[in-house]
């Protein structure tokens, strides 16, 4: 057996994740629903996108994109506000429509 006819190992990655009760959330469909099902169990937290890529499974590049959906009619409207935290990372919290953000002073 040649070095180049053998099989590759498979790589797998856990993800870590906040735990989420699929009996108490209906089914979540997508990095979108992932997301605002973690803001409306926690109203008023604020996630980098590292932290949100925890969420939802995705890269960090790509939840920023999602996070921006959040704002679209077509996923709800929700409110969505950007701040400054370190350096130049930003970090995110969001609210569904009609609900005022619980914003903190920095």
């Amino acid at each position: 057996m040649t070095a180049l006819s053998r099989e590759a190992p498979r790589l797998t990655r856990q993800v870590d994740r906040p735990r989420l009760e699929k009996s108490a959330i209906p089914a979540l469909n997508g990095q979108v629903e992932l997301l605002k099902a973690y803001f409306r169990r926690n109203p008023g937290v604020w996630l980098t996108p590292e932290e949100a890529s925890r969420v939802c499974g995705a890269a960090a590049s790509a939840v920023t994109s999602r996070l921006r959906d959040l704002r679209k009619a077509q996923y709800g409207g929700w409110t969505l506000d950007l701040r400054p935290r370190k350096g130049r990372l930003n970090e995110y919290t969001a609210s569904p429509p009609g609900e005022t953000p619980q914003l903190e002073l920095l």
